[in-house]
């Protein structure tokens, strides 16, 4: 058996693996049919080329014979998928192919030659299949200069068509050795790594990363090469049969110790040679990586994501969602995006579509390519609808690609983003250098939850321990002063001396509230839980601040008529509503509109107080929570502080929106729950 014979059956079981792959992922497009077709067929024929040549079987000799002739039209036929408007601009393509078939079919006759010219025969048969796929050829050629393609389409097509001329002329080397010329036999080699070509081209819709498959053909080529080498000048000369066996020996010890250091040395020169953009890309994430880890603060985290993305992947557009702390939605955090389309609010459902394909993939990121192939192919474990479902999503805004940031299998938030100056989508390879990034991201985010816990912790414990102290230090003599300056407060005062004891009483009450309210901060609130009526308390606290409410201050509220029921603690809820109602009229000293509404949505209640008043600057709102940060002139910075934490012992959270001289939104989020 020469190498012709049997590179002649490796290519037929590449061939059929290729047939069996591209048709068990779908048959539904023209393009998968026809390449099914064509490798079936070159299956078929490298298999009969072997057993004429084992054999010695003239039957098998003619078959090979016929399929030699009907591979030209096939291949014909596969590759005019390629061409574009091919019914408009290559009428007479369609009309030779009725002659090409008349032709194929007359020369299959060719068969019922006697034995002896059925040689040549087939090597004539050869020549029209490669006069046909050489046409073809010229047909893609003038596709590729007449028709409006992008770039990566050209570079497709160019491709395409280089390594099929390629193909074709080692195969012809094939025959030329079949007659007798010392000639390389290389074609079924080449025309095995173009089928894959092919296979990659239709199944991923993009070409194979060029970059990768080059650089792991020369570390390959290169190993083998150096491997090879030493094996040879170890073994070869040896004749003696024992000295073989001794150098065989040595051949082995040295390869196995050299092979991690030329393997090391060969993949650095290939990186260098091949993935130097690459390895900026990856330098370039590792210090975003680097600098995510020591980040204590979520819009931080953010900021620094959306930042790398730009950076690296040159985003033009991108989304930052993290799981707010009902579980139930991914809340938009930040976006990097032109103002025109940047997106003031959104939530996204933790049961979409989207949460399940981002779960099934990772840790790869998904893209809109492979989301339109799947539906292409027609995926076994999400229905179309559901497909298109999540590329609407990402229409909506207008991204292509997304990475979830996952934790024992829970994603705890995603980032979607796109590049709408790329004319190809993201590659695989690129998209995969996001992993590591995604990992950390993920654990910074637990990070972040464990420390806000701990300074939490921290916090209260330091309050805890001062309040004792401010009890006695502050409390004691704002009593005695106090009652000092009510004693010096008799009928007969002159009137500007009851104006400064006026004065003191005031800033005296107004000072006690401050130490009342860090008092209530700092020390564990205990709750009376009991099934309650939502609005019924926030009805009762609208009632008790009506006869303060300034007249030049409209009112509108706007509940369900259903009642709100859940668990919570009537005096805390009560003693929150009051609170925001109060800061809302206090934002609004010109007058304004308070709004007040309350809706069910799913298994929670939401509440929301939006006025238009003031504002708060962008840089105040991370601040607002925390205490004595305030921005009132005679404010304690303890009241919203108070309010948050009332709402989260109901397992709750409270959110702010605002703009300066636009007014703001809090909203008010809370379980439907019932003993």
């Amino acid at each position: 058996m020469n190498t012709l014979t049997f590179s002649a059956l490796v290519c037929a079981f590449m061939a059929c693996i290729f047939a069996i792959v591209t048709a068990s992922k779908s048959l539904k497009d023209e393009r998968y049919r026809w390449f099914v077709i064509l490798c079936s067929l070159i299956s078929i024929w490298n298999f009969l080329f072997f057993f004429t040549r084992i054999f010695e079987i003239q039957v098998l000799e003619r078959l090979y014979g016929l399929l030699t002739v009907m591979l030209g039209p096939c291949a014909l036929y596969f590759f005019l998928q390629f061409v574009e408007n091919l019914n408009e601009k290559h009428t007479r393509a369609h009309q030779a192919l009725t002659s090409i078939y008349v032709i194929s079919t007359a020369l299959a006759l060719g068969i019922f030659l006697p034995h002896p010219t059925v040689f040549w025969f087939i090597h004539g048969a050869f020549a029209y299949s490669a006069l046909l796929v050489g046409y073809v050829f010229y047909l893609l050629y003038q596709n590729l200069n007449q028709t409006k393609m992008s770039a990566p389409d050209k570079k497709r097509q160019r491709y395409l068509i280089l390594l099929g001329l390629v193909t074709l002329l080692m195969l012809f080397f094939d025959q030329l050795r079949q007659i007798g010329l010392p000639l390389t036999s290389f074609g079924n080699l080449f025309l095995v790594l173009y089928l894959y070509f092919i296979y990659q081209l239709i199944t991923k819709k993009r070409l194979l990363d060029l970059e990768d498959l080059t650089a792991k053909g020369f570390l390959f080529f290169i190993l083998s090469a150096i491997l090879t080498i030493i094996y040879a000048t170890l073994v070869f000369w040896v004749e003696a049969g024992t000295l073989f066996l001794f150098n065989t020996f040595v051949a082995s010890f040295v390869i196995l110790i050299l092979f991690e250091p030329i393997k090391a040395i060969t993949e650095k020169l290939t990186n260098h040679l091949f993935l130097k953009d690459r390895k900026k890309m990856e330098a370039a994430l590792q210090q975003t990586i680097e600098k995510i880890v020591a980040i204590s603060d979520i819009r931080d985290l953010s900021h620094e994501v959306l930042g790398g993305l730009k950076k690296v992947l040159h985003a033009t557009q991108a989304h930052f969602f993290l799981l707010d702390p009902a579980g139930l939605s991914y809340k938009l955090l930040q976006s990097l995006a032109p103002k025109a389309s940047k997106p003031e609010s959104m939530e996204i459902l933790v049961t979409h579509d989207l949460m399940k394909y981002l779960l099934r993939q990772h840790p790869t990121p998904i893209s809109t390519h492979f989301i339109r192939r799947e539906i292409l192919e027609g995926s076994r474990w999400l229905a179309k609808d559901r497909l298109e479902t999540i590329l609407q999503l990402f229409e909506k805004l207008e991204t292509e690609a997304a990475f979830a940031f996952i934790l024992d299998n829970k994603i705890l938030g995603f980032c979607m983003f796109m590049n709408d100056k790329l004319d190809a989508p993201y590659s695989l390879a690129i998209l995969e250098l996001l992993a590591p990034l995604s990992k950390q991201i993920a654990y910074t985010l637990r990070n972040l939850e464990v420390y806000e816990k701990i300074r939490e912790r921290d916090r209260l414990a330091t309050l805890g321990e001062m309040s004792a102290g401010l009890a006695h230090e502050i409390k004691n003599p704002l009593g005695s002063i106090k009652g000092a300056a009510q004693y010096l407060e008799t009928p007969d005062i002159p009137k500007t001396q009851k104006e400064f004891l006026d004065i003191i009483l005031h800033e005296v009450n107004r000072l006690d509230g401050v130490v009342h309210q860090f008092l209530n901060y700092a020390k564990p609130l205990p709750q009376q839980l009991q099934t309650i009526d939502l609005v019924a308390i926030l009805k009762k606290a609208l009632q008790n601040q009506q006869p303060e409410f300034p007249k030049n201050i409209e009112l509108v509220t706007e509940f369900d008529p259903e009642p709100y029921i859940i668990l919570g603690d009537p005096e805390q809820l009560n003693q929150v509503f009051l609170n925001l109602i109060l800061n809302a009229v206090q934002a609004m000293p010109q007058g304004g509109r308070l709004k007040i509404a309350a809706k069910h949505q799913k298994k929670q209640v939401e509440i929301t107080f939006e006025d238009t008043g003031e504002g708060i600057e962008e840089q105040d709102l991370k601040n607002i929570f925390m205490p004595f940060f305030t921005t009132k002139h005679q404010g304690s910075g303890l009241g919203l502080p108070i309010c948050q934490k009332i709402i989260r012992l109901h397992q709750g959270q409270l959110q702010v929106e605002s703009k300066l001289h636009a007014g703001t939104k809090l909203t008010i989020t809370l379980p439907v729950r019932s003993l």
